[in-house]
């Protein structure tokens, strides 16, 4: 029964629209839902780690460096605010040639762009400390019990940007007809995000 608690709330949290969400929809119209995937894996992988410290430490880690989140959250609103400034600057291409572009979005780079863009908030730390914390049993194994709930959240997460990786994807030709216009919206949103991630702690 605590596992069917937990799993309709990563449902929920999936559904929550946020800065890897955008990610994946500017990438399924400029490159395809396949190259994509690469995001959304890193995007995963990212929330995985961030669970993982969450879990094992973080509060530990933040008595001893009390400023590490100050950091961690200036570092990442200034990411998400350079992710806005690229796709605002980014060519208004023919979506073909999006996908045959060369090495500056190969799939490495995608999957780094979905890795450091789910990373980028630092309220997540707090977030996964307060919320994993409600499901955890002290009396049973911790380590089995994160990889469940990890597994779990991460699949509610794919099948959540999956969806909006797929929706995008339906709509790229009617995006194309106002391609500038869409990243300049992509990149404003990347930006005040990243403002409010820097202000807001």
């Amino acid at each position: 029964m605590t596992w069917f608690y937990f799993a309709s709330a990563c449902l929920g949290l999936a559904a929550t629209p946020g800065p890897n969400a955008l990610l994946v929809m500017s990438h399924s119209v400029r490159f395809g839902p396949g190259r994509t995937l690469y995001t959304i894996a890193g995007g995963c992988l990212a929330f995985t780690g961030l669970m993982a410290v969450s879990v094992f430490g973080i509060g530990a880690l933040l008595k001893v460096w009390p400023s590490l989140l100050s950091y961690i959250r200036y570092a990442g609103g200034l990411y998400l605010i350079y992710l806005g400034i690229r796709q605002w600057r980014s060519p208004s291409v023919r979506i073909e040639e999006a996908t045959l572009q060369g090495p500056s979005t190969g799939r490495r780079i995608l999957f780094l762009q979905g890795f450091f863009s789910a990373g980028s908030n630092p309220k997540v730390f707090l977030f996964f400390g307060a919320f994993l914390s409600r499901f955890l049993n002290p009396d049973k194994s911790i380590l089995l019990q994160f990889v469940l709930m990890a597994a779990t959240f991460v699949l509610a997460e794919f099948m959540g940007e999956m969806t909006v990786c797929l929706i995008a994807s339906r709509m790229r030709h009617f995006i194309q007809r106002s391609g500038r216009q869409f990243s300049y919206v992509c990149g404003s949103l990347f930006a005040v995000i990243g403002v409010i991630v820097m202000l807001h702690p």
